[in-house]
């Protein structure tokens, strides 16, 4: 399984600002995750929007080799 994550960091427009609680323009972080298969086709797509003022993103992963 392969795992990819983007995490831009755009400002908040105003739609977005309300449904998290926060202020037009604030910034955000911006989260993109494609899965794939180990064929390489994708299985995942989401999109998701989260507040930077009260967000921490860990990533830990492990492999087997």
């Amino acid at each position: 399984e392969v795992r990819q994550f983007r995490l831009p960091l755009p400002s908040a427009g105003e739609s977005l600002a309300k449904r998290l609680g926060t202020d037009t323009g604030a910034p955000l972080l911006k989260r993109k995750r494609y899965v794939y298969d180990p064929g390489g086709r994708p299985i995942e797509y989401n999109v998701s929007y989260y507040r930077s003022d009260s967000f921490v993103y860990i990533v830990e992963s492990e492999r087997d080799i």
